[in-house]
């Protein structure tokens, strides 16, 4: 009974400094990434913005999906975090995903821009090791704290955005690669 409490209580306290962090970033990085886009070969990020400005319920979680979907993007990496099916059934779609959120939807109801997603899964190795964690902010929080409690090695598509995941939005580590510090400068200034 303690240890669950512990246990609860330490997730609520990541899931907070993650969050509060995150929630610091949703005003600097999308105006990187209008800047960005505005030199017009960032397609995915425009479509991206374009999803952003035209939600108008739910902000703050659409801000800060945004936000870490926009990462990769930015950062110019090949891979995206995540996949999105229209389907109920998780196990075929992922086969060949080391790690990522895989992203089930139901395309008959229309929610804005996005379609209403009904379930969020944290994959692992071909593996669905969580799901059903309500939003893909969630969802990258939960893939990042496991990553980081078995010290898997990120994947090298990738590594950039859990390198700023990990030295910005969680500031564990002052080590950082060329990349990411530009990127820690650019935000001091916006």
């Amino acid at each position: 009974m303690r240890r669950r409490f512990v246990l609860n209580s330490f997730a609520s306290t990541v899931s907070t400094t993650f969050l509060t962090s995150l929630d610091n970033h949703t005003q600097g990085l999308p105006k990187m990434y209008r800047a960005k886009a505005r030199q017009g070969r960032w397609n995915n990020l425009d479509e991206l913005l374009e999803k952003l400005d035209a939600q108008t319920t739910d902000l703050t979680t659409y801000r800060r999906s945004a936000v870490l979907r926009g990462l990769p993007l930015y950062l110019r990496e090949p891979a995206s975090i995540s996949k999105t099916k229209d389907t109920e059934a998780l196990g075929p779609h992922t086969k060949a995903m080391k790690m990522g959120i895989l992203e089930v939807t139901d395309s008959s109801t229309n929610s804005g821009p996005y379609s209403t997603v009904v379930n969020v899964a944290v994959v692992l190795e071909e593996e669905v090791v969580m799901d059903n964690l309500g939003d893909f902010t969630n969802a990258l929080m939960m893939l990042f704290g496991l990553l980081y409690a078995v010290n898997m090695e990120y994947p090298k598509d990738l590594r950039y955005t859990f390198e700023a995941i990990q030295k910005i939005i969680f500031n564990l580590g002052k080590e950082c690669t060329a990349r990411i510090h530009s990127l820690k400068n650019k935000l001091l200034k916006v």
